[in-house]
């Protein structure tokens, strides 16, 4: 029974890293219904930093704030320079920049910090044991972030001035260009929001895992595409329902059948459920839209 517990609790901290880096991803799909395959790779940098300051003495928290503003700055200049030029071309356009983005990036933090897997502080060491069961506090932390930032984002996009006209643009672009919207700017800070989240569950992935390399950043894009379809594209709560299934997923295989398989069973399931749910586990319908 404390078994079952002990890998329920670890799939839901890991589910929630998964939920926080896939809203980052869905946050940019569910406005534009682009791919941005350079999501993981452009946070990548801005968590490399936050490595170099605290290998510098800088203290962690102004660390985090530090990397997540380049990766903020980064991912609305990817879409500034690169992205907005490409909204009226072929749709596989777009995927190509950003496959182009990511490359440069993850060639970009090669030559600055090099191949090697580099250890990453932890923010909260310490473990609590309850009935067995043990918990570390970055595992509470990374739980309490996730609901947070389900909420807060939920109540930026309803409450706030800017956040409205994230909807209303999400909703149909050209009657929120004849409303007087800047639809671009709009879109940057969408874009800006996506990175901010992509840095955040990166920095919560390092300091649980105590480690970082350059494929980080591609590894994380793939799990938050896999969560964003798994809980259904076209909504942000899918891209937290499926960021929990998909980490509660790959702690049950690793913990049931051996770490060494958890990746490729648990993608063979999401095969096979999206064989008979394709559109996720919230269901949302698919539309595209031009921009």
């Amino acid at each position: 029974m404390g078994f079952a517990i002990q890998t329920i609790v670890n799939g839901l901290a890991l589910g929630s890293i998964f939920a926080i880096i896939a809203l980052g991803f869905a946050v940019v799909y569910s406005v534009l219904r682009m791919m941005n395959f350079a999501h993981g790779d452009t946070y990548m940098v801005g968590v490399f930093t936050m490595l170099s300051l605290t290998y510098a003495g800088v203290p962690l928290l102004f660390a985090l704030l530090v990397g997540m503003a380049i990766a903020g700055v980064l991912a609305v200049s990817v879409e500034r320079f690169g992205y907005r030029r490409m909204r009226q071309q072929h749709p596989i356009m777009p995927i190509i920049a950003a496959v182009a983005f990511a490359l440069v990036f993850r060639n970009v933090v090669v030559l600055l910090w090099g191949t090697t897997t580099r250890s990453f502080p932890q923010a909260f060491p310490h473990p609590i044991t309850i009935a067995g069961v043990v918990i570390t506090e970055t595992q509470i932390v990374t739980l309490a972030v996730a609901i947070a930032v389900a909420v807060g984002v939920n109540l930026y996009l309803q409450k706030t001035r800017w956040g409205r006209s994230i909807l209303l643009v999400r909703q149909d672009v050209e009657v929120a260009r004849m409303m007087g919207i800047p639809v671009n700017r709009v879109i940057s800070i969408v874009y800006g929001i996506g990175g901010l989240l992509g840095a955040l569950g990166g920095f919560l992935f390092v300091t649980s895992y105590g480690a970082i390399d350059p494929t980080f950043g591609f590894q994380q894009t793939i799990f938050a595409f896999i969560a964003a379809v798994l809980g259904g594209l076209g909504g942000l709560s899918g891209a937290l329902i499926g960021g929990i299934a998909l980490g509660l997923c790959e702690q049950v295989v690793a913990a049931y059948i051996g770490g060494g398989y958890q990746i490729a069973i648990s993608f063979g399931l999401l095969i096979v459920f999206l064989l008979f749910r394709p559109n996720g586990i919230v269901g949302l319908p698919v539309q595209g839209q031009r921009v």
